[in-house]
């Protein structure tokens, strides 16, 4: 925790123990900046607060409500963010469309498992015992997304099965990204090993041979062609010369006659 969230955490009274958790545009080390900072986070309530050994403070928080920044005013020697709590319930849902989101939103999950650690199986075990469209879609996006901006459209979205339904549609995005890194992968893999391979059968053979004193005779062999090749150039050269010269000689004949 920053050193202004330490100063709000110790200021708070133990009938105040909520926050509002909310995350950066872009992830840095940079100074707040609260015009690059999204707008809707969490509204969670505070479990613990642990102070480490280097003065940081460590918070363990449970999220209850989405909530909208309002505005920011300064308090004391920090700010405080206006909030607004929000909360949909779906009104007599389509019970057809909800199991049909929740299947495919399992689905999804199950065929981008193979891509995820071993850890995930316990995360699968625990998706399919939820049951309510907006608590499956922010549970799965909490624990299985990557990039904090796909976690963000899911927190930004409050309507449960339009949240389930934009969630479904990124998991089969990254699913995608993930089949066609791992074909690469294998594919780079396999030229690797299929490289390795024949260095590793070259260099056998030519151990072999050099075993069966095969090179030095190989490289006679080859020195011969090369001489046999020069000498029968040069014979053709010879062979040619009088060939080409032969009709002069019979013109100078004739005149001489």
């Amino acid at each position: 925790a920053r050193s202004g969230s330490c100063k709000r955490r110790s200021s708070l009274g133990e009938d105040q123990r909520c926050i509002f958790i909310v995350s950066k545009k872009h992830i840095s080390n940079d100074p707040i900046d609260f015009s690059k900072i999204f707008n809707i986070g969490t509204v969670a309530k505070i479990k613990q607060s642990i102070k480490t050994p280097e003065g940081k403070l460590r918070v363990i928080a449970e999220g209850f409500a989405r909530g909208t920044v309002e505005g920011y005013r300064n308090f004391a020697n920090y700010r405080v963010a206006e909030v607004i709590c929000k909360t949909l319930a779906m009104e007599d849902p389509d019970p057809l469309k909800v199991e049909a989101l929740t299947r495919e939103a399992l689905a999804a999950v199950e065929k981008m498992s193979g891509f995820l650690p071993a850890s995930s199986k316990e995360v699968i075990a625990t998706i399919k015992t939820i049951k309510s469209p907006g608590a499956l879609a922010d549970f799965i996006a909490s624990n299985i997304l990557v990039r904090h901006t796909d976690k963000q459209e899911i927190l930004s979205c409050f309507e449960p099965l339009e949240r389930l339904e934009r969630l479904i549609l990124i998991i089969e995005e990254e699913t995608a990204l993930l089949e066609c890194e791992s074909a690469i992968h294998k594919e780079v893999r396999a030229r690797l090993n299929r490289n390795q391979k024949e260095y590793y059968l070259r260099e056998q053979l030519k151990v072999i041979k050099e075993e069966l004193g095969e090179v030095g005779a190989e490289e006679r062999k080859r020195s011969n062609q090369s001489l046999s090749l020069r000498g029968s150039e040069a014979a053709q050269g010879v062979v040619l010369s009088p060939s080409v010269n032969e009709p002069q000689r019979d013109r100078g004949t004739a005149c001489g006659r």
